[in-house]
């Protein structure tokens, strides 16, 4: 009798399970990854498996998700607990709960196509170009690059004439920022910007963080009008200092 009433539970499981109206979605977390967490249903009540590692995929997995109603027993690590439906999907033998379904993944059409503009971002994210972007070095680049164009930009404001390697030494490094926006703008888009965040890093680091970043974006803002002052350069490199920064504003 026991073990027909475990197998009714089992088949009525599967046949909810089955039942429950399945969407596909993406992987889709900025750090290239997400997290997810085993869970299993017992007695035809879904909780954490205890004592196993968290399972992580990489962007750009499709999964199908269904959803299960709000449970106290899916509450994560003692955090308050939220009315709201729990997603979960099977991945290789095991069902996982998604932590973060704003953060963690994307939703898919019928057709397989991302619905909320992954495209190129989404390959990109998982490149060594995306990872670069997740580290500090972008940053002190675009701080360095504004400390050489700001020192040129000086030197050239008192002189009458402004010789050519002096408008160089302005523009170039303006156009390094720029071409540092464009790889930003295609592998992780705003996110690249994590460092002042304060969800990613907290607020005590983020707000002091934001004077570098104001003033990288206010020479980057000014930098076509400012590039115009000193004197533009002749033919090819003037049209192509022109287009980045330009580029450089709007992005």
């Amino acid at each position: 009798m026991k073990k027909l009433l475990i197998l009714l539970i089992l088949v009525l499981t599967g046949v909810s399970m089955a039942c429950a109206e399945n969407q596909n979605y993406v992987v889709s977390n900025k750090k290239g990854k997400a997290r997810f967490i085993q869970v299993e249903s017992e007695d035809g009540k879904w909780k954490y498996v205890r004592n196993v590692p968290d399972v992580y995929l990489e962007n750009g997995v499709e999964i199908s998700v269904f959803e299960i109603e709000a449970d106290k027993s899916l509450n994560y690590k003692g955090s308050p607990y939220i009315y709201r439906k729990s997603m979960i999907f099977e991945y290789d033998g095991k069902y996982l709960k998604v932590i973060d379904p704003e953060k963690d993944i994307k939703p898919v059409n019928e057709k397989g196509e991302t619905t909320s503009g992954l495209g190129i971002r989404n390959y990109l994210s998982n490149t060594a170009l995306g990872r670069f972007y997740l580290t500090v070095v972008p940053g002190l680049i675009a701080l360095a690059c504004v400390f050489i164009s700001g020192l040129f930009l000086i030197i050239g404001f008192f002189k009458e004439s402004v010789p050519a390697f002096i408008r160089w030494a302005f523009a170039v490094p303006l156009c390094v920022i720029a071409v540092l926006e464009i790889g930003a703008a295609f592998s992780l888009g705003t996110d690249a910007a994590w460092w002042v965040n304060p969800d990613d890093v907290g607020y005590w680091i983020a707000t002091p963080l934001l004077i570098p970043y104001s003033l990288v974006a206010a020479m980057m803002i000014f930098s076509y009008k400012l590039y115009g002052f000193l004197g533009t350069l002749d033919g090819w490199a003037n049209v192509i200092i022109s287009i980045l920064l330009i580029i450089g504003i709007i992005l």
